[in-house]
């Protein structure tokens, strides 16, 4: 994303409105509203990195040294999700195909509850070692990077639910092909289900899968295909009763659709000889969605 880790350069606001949370020279700070009180909540030697406040406001998750955090907004000790985080193994990040080809910059997601949290695990123990000059004001020196070359092996993404109340992890079966790209991942509005966007390696076929995190068994619900190239979106809305949003450019344009839970098409929403560009907004109580687009003029 290419954000500095000095210096206050971003910061977030729990879904609530009750705190902001702010990376501060590699660690997090969190300041109340109601009270303009602030907490330093690190103080360690690595850099925390994409920090959340998770749904509800009772935690903050981050990811340090290649493994996923949880603490407690009220003051308790953080907790390690992940501990084999090391080397060429990491733990709640987006790798770097990702993040530099599918604009996904988190590798963890939180369910709506709070009660489970799905995230990554990335070995790139597989991908090639290239090197490449690193150039800064002092001169030039040459980095080792695992660079996924095209034609060579990629990382393999593996996706795991954590159970908080239990401890237990549950992984979910994405299928015998590792070759793949995990391209989105979602809950749906009630945390009972985990939606998956996944991406064949040609990008030419996209499943949306939809998986049960207690067993991690899950069902393909709709897929799109297309003979040259999958365009990945931002337009998948999880709704209230249990349907979904979905963007595709089946019919020539790209349009908006409603599905049901299982898949099938409840309506297309919008429709004209015009690209939708994306979904900026969902109003449930009102039945409304805002999108952009081009509709008849460039503006």
């Amino acid at each position: 994303a290419r954000v500095f880790s000095r210096g206050i350069v971003e910061y977030s606001w729990d879904s609530q409105g009750r705190f902001i949370l702010v990376p501060l020279d590699g660690d997090l700070y969190l300041d109340s509203v109601s009270d303009g009180k602030v907490s330093r909540l690190t103080e360690t030697p690595g850099d925390e990195v994409d920090a959340k406040v998770s749904p509800l406001g009772g935690y903050v998750s981050y990811v340090r040294d290649q493994n996923l955090y949880v603490k407690p907004v009220d003051g308790g000790a953080e907790k390690a999700v992940t501990t084999d985080g090391k080397d060429a193994l990491s733990f709640g990040v987006a790798e770097f195909i990702a993040q530099e080809e599918l604009n996904r910059f988190s590798g963890y997601w939180w369910s709506p509850s709070e009660s489970h949290i799905a995230y990554s695990r990335v070995d790139e123990s597989g991908v090639d070692i290239v090197p490449r000059a690193d150039i800064g004001p002092g001169g030039a020196t040459v980095v080792l990077q695992r660079y996924p070359r095209a034609g060579r092996p990629n990382a393999v993404v593996d996706l795991f639910v954590r159970n908080m109340a239990t401890g237990q992890d549950v992984q979910l079966d994405l299928g015998a092909n590792k070759d793949i790209y995990v391209a989105r991942v979602d809950w749906s509005a009630d945390g009972k289900t985990v939606y998956v966007q996944r991406l064949s390696r040609d990008q030419k076929t996209l499943d949306l899968i939809a998986f049960d995190p207690a067993t991690g068994k899950g069902k393909t619900i709709l897929t799109e295909t297309d003979a040259h190239f999958i365009e990945v979106h931002e337009d998948f809305r999880p709704l209230s009763d249990g349907s979904f949003l979905w963007s595709s450019e089946k019919s020539g344009f790209n349009h908006l659709y409603r599905h049901a839970a299982d898949g099938k098409l409840i309506a297309q929403i919008t429709r004209g000889d015009w690209p939708m560009n994306r979904v900026e907004g969902v109003d449930e109580t009102r039945k409304v969605v805002i999108f952009g687009a081009s509709i008849d003029t460039p503006i």
